[in-house]
Parts: C-alpha cells; sequence; structure tokens
C-alpha cells in the first residue's frame, strides 16, 4: 500500500473505530476518551517496533480529554495520530526494502544479457515472492521490472551502436533480445529514432 492511499483510508478507519455517531456510547466523552487513550497506547507499542520513541505513550491525559470533548475533536485527534503511523511506517518500508532493491538492480545491470531474465528470477534473487517483489520494486524505484530492464537493455544498446562496428543483429542479442524486429520497435519507442538512425547520428557528430 502506497503512503498516498494509507493516507486517504485514514479517515474510513477512523469511522469504523468510533462506530455510529448516533449511538449512545460514543457520545459520552469518558467513552470518546477511553477510545482515544486504547488507539494512542497501540500506536505507541506499534510505533517501538519500527523506530522506538517516534510516538510516545500520552503522558498528559487532561490534554487527551480536552480532545475527547467534542466527537468531533476526537476524530481529528485520532486522525492525526494514525497519519503519523502511516507515515512512519512508510519510511520505514522504504528504508527496509532498499537494500533488497539495489541488489535486484545490480542483478539486473548484471544479466540483462541473458534474454532469460524474469521478475520471478529477481524476486528469487532478493528472496521475495513474485507478487511482493513486483509491488516493492514498484514502489521504490517508480518503474515495474520490465520497464527497469528495457530500460537498462536500451542503455546498453546505445552504446553499442556508438562504441563500436558490431552489426545491429548482434547488438539485439547482446542486450538480451532475440527479436530483432521487437528490439528496434521498443529502442524507437524509448529513443525516438531507430537503431540505424541513432547510430548515422553518432557517427555524423
Amino acid at each position: 500500500m502506497s503512503s498516498v492511499r494509507a493516507h486517504e483510508d485514514v479517515p474510513r478507519i477512523v469511522e469504523g473505530y468510533f462506530g455510529d455517531s448516533a449511538a449512545q456510547d460514543v457520545q459520552s466523552v469518558l467513552y470518546r476518551y477511553y477510545l482515544l487513550m486504547n488507539l494512542l497506547a497501540t500506536a505507541s507499542q506499534l510505533a517501538d517496533e519500527v523506530q522506538p520513541g517516534s510516538i510516545p505513550p500520552p503522558e498528559d491525559p487532561q490534554a487527551v480529554l480536552g480532545q475527547a470533548a467534542t466527537l468531533e475533536g476526537a476524530r481529528t485527534y485520532a486522525e492525526t495520530v494514525l497519519e503519523r503511523m502511516t507515515r512512519l511506517c512508510y519510511r520505514h518500508q522504504n528504508v527496509r526494502y532498499s537494500a533488497e532493491i539495489s541488489r535486484a538492480k545490480e542483478f539486473i545491470r548484471e544479466n540483462y544479457a541473458d534474454s532469460a531474465i524474469s521478475l520471478h528470477r529477481g524476486a528469487e534473487k532478493v528472496g521475495f515472492s513474485p507478487n511482493h517483489f513486483s509491488t516493492v520494486f514498484s514502489q521504490e524505484t517508480g518503474q515495474t521490472f520490465v520497464e527497469y530492464l528495457t530500460a537498462v537493455r536500451i542503455e546498453a544498446a546505445k552504446h553499442l551502436l556508438t562504441k563500436g562496428n558490431s552489426r545491429k543483429s548482434d547488438i539485439v542479442f547482446d542486450v538480451g533480445y532475440q527479436d530483432s524486429h521487437y528490439f528496434s520497435y521498443l529502442f524507437k519507442k524509448h529513443v525516438g529514432v531507430s537503431p540505424r538512425e541513432y547510430r548515422s547520428r553518432s557517427e555524423e557528430g
């Protein structure tokens, strides 16, 4: 879940936490106070697992009681706590996965010439399930696994087209493709010109 999606879900979660605003229980200040104290205690415990001390337990019960004075105040306070938890957990997720995604990128850069490279092999490399790996990779890089792999291959092809006399058919295989027409299609889509045009322009320049 992205931070944006989680942020959007906070009001719905708070609504479910407080229940029907017309119910007799939630009309009680003491009941709302109990809900907020319980939420704060739980959030503090969970936050400690991610970053100790990031959400301290309530030290001033009177301040919490003041927030519970109205239903709207209690809901706003609960949303603030949950949003802090969302941001904290999302930042931790990014830090936690950065090493794995760095390994995955390195795996792609070292093996892009292998036509059999796949998301499943990338996931296996970092110890994730394919579905989880796909989600995390996209969140961390802003690209899918295939998009990133394609970008690496196109950059390698550009280098080979300008730094040697290799035939295009050889370059196609050297960067991990087996279909010359498909390679040309991808190259023009990403670079704006065909491989032949790209080589001609580099020779002219």
